[in-house]
C-alpha cells in the first residue's frame, strides 16, 4: 500500500509541476529491471535478477525547439541480487524510489526523435527482504550514483517511447559488519507514453 501511495503521489506531484512549469511533455513509463550487486571479485558472487520498474518524468526545455532539455524523473525500481558463496545462496530483494535530474539531448528528426540522457540519482530504500535469513539492518537506507541511457520517441506532442538505461551505484549499500562491500548495478528496459 505504501508503494502505491508513493507512486500516486509522485504522479500527482509531477503532473502539477509540469503544468506550472510549462513542460513540453509529461511521461509515464514502465518495464523490466535487471539488477545485481557488484562483488569486486570477492565472495559472495552476485547473480543478476529480473524485476520491474515504473515511473514518471517531465521534460522542461528552455525553448520548445531546444535540443538540450532537463528531464527530472521519479522511478520506483525493484532491485537486488542472488548471492552465492560456500555456505549457500541468499536472495536480496530490495526496492528503491529514485529521483534523477537528467539532462537530455534530443536529435529532432520529425516524428522520430532519438535522445540521450544522463545524470546523478539519489535513491531511498522502500523495502528490503532477504531469504533464507533476513538482516536488512546491514543494508543502507539510501543509495546514490549515475544514470545513463538512450531512447527513441515516436509521435508529435503525444507519443510513445522505448528507452534503455544503466544505473551505476557509487555507494556501498552493505554495512562493514556484513563482511563485504557491494554497489547497486541496474539495467532497465522501459516503454512509455508522453503527452
Amino acid at each position: 500500500m505504501r508503494k502505491t501511495l508513493l507512486l500516486v503521489g509522485g504522479l500527482a506531484f509531477a503532473a502539477a509541476l509540469s503544468s506550472e512549469a510549462g513542460a513540453q511533455t509529461f511521461g509515464v513509463k514502465g518495464g523490466l529491471s535487471f539488477p545485481t550487486l557488484s562483488d569486486n571479485g570477492q565472495l559472495p558472487v552476485f547473480k543478476r535478477q529480473t524485476r520491474f520498474a515504473v515511473g514518471v518524468h517531465m521534460v522542461l526545455p528552455s525553448d520548445p525547439g531546444s535540443m538540450l532539455m532537463f528531464q527530472p524523473e521519479l522511478l520506483y525500481s525493484r532491485q537486488g541480487a542472488l548471492a552465492s558463496n560456500q555456505v549457500g545462496e541468499t536472495e536480496f530483494d530490495l526496492s528503491y524510489v529514485r529521483l534523477t535530474p537528467n539532462l537530455r539531448l534530443t536529435v529532432p528528426l520529425g516524428g522520430v526523435q532519438p535522445y540521450f540522457l544522463g545524470g546523478p540519482y539519489a535513491a531511498w530504500r522502500a523495502s528490503c527482504e532477504m531469504a533464507p535469513v533476513s538482516n536488512c539492518n546491514e543494508i543502507s537506507r539510501t543509495d546514490w550514483g549515475l544514470d545513463l541511457g538512450a531512447g527513441i520517441r515516436f509521435g508529435g506532442k503525444t507519443g510513445f517511447f522505448v528507452e534503455g538505461r544503466y544505473a551505476f551505484g557509487l555507494q556501498d549499500i552493505t554495512d562493514r559488519d556484513a563482511g563485504f562491500n557491494s554497489k547497486n548495478r541496474v539495467a532497465l528496459a522501459l516503454v512509455g507514453v508522453s503527452f
